[in-house]
């Protein structure tokens, strides 16, 4: 995304997300609506360009609860049953120390990397920054106090289905 200060292009990060992508049983990283476009059905044009085909994709939920568990298991640097509950930082905020895990019974540890990746979905990564305030009193991040703020979601709701003819 140009001017947000993100370090990393798409293509640096792709062979992360195939990566992820097969772990989660989802498959190919192409998101765009011109590789599904023939596969599955045409794409609805509308002449002003407000309304856009997007796709998303979901991979199966079995894959995190029951056959997939294995392989899950068998990735390296892959922790199961641990909840980050604090990011934890230097004492100027300038960077990640190691990350407080908890499991759901209450045992806990500590995780330290060389590098790490914030991606818990919008409002997770919101919890854990405003949740990480021992340093920052208004959380990591949070010093115009608008981490979480704007927050929007995509309602995915099936609620009928238009068969162009």
């Amino acid at each position: 995304m140009p001017h947000s200060g993100w370090p990393f292009t798409r293509a640096h990060l792709d062979p992360f997300y195939q990566w992820a992508s097969d772990i989660c049983g989802i498959g190919s990283i192409d998101y765009s609506a011109d590789g599904w476009e023939e596969k599955l059905s045409r794409r609805i044009e509308f002449p002003d360009g407000n309304i856009k085909t997007t796709m998303f994709k979901f991979g199966p939920s079995a894959r995190f609860f029951r056959e997939g568990r294995e392989a899950l298991e068998s990735v390296p640097n892959v922790y199961l049953y641990a909840n980050v509950v604090e990011i934890e930082v230097s004492e100027n905020a300038a960077e990640v120390v190691e990350l407080r895990v908890a499991t759901l019974e209450g045992s806990g540890s500590r995780i330290r990397a060389k590098r790490y990746i914030l991606a818990a979905g919008a409002i997770e990564n919101a919890r854990l920054l405003l949740a990480s305030n021992r340093v920052a009193s208004k959380g990591l991040g949070n010093g115009h106090d608008v981490v979480g703020r704007y927050s929007m979601d995509r309602s995915i709701i099936r609620t009928g289905l238009s068969i162009p003819l």
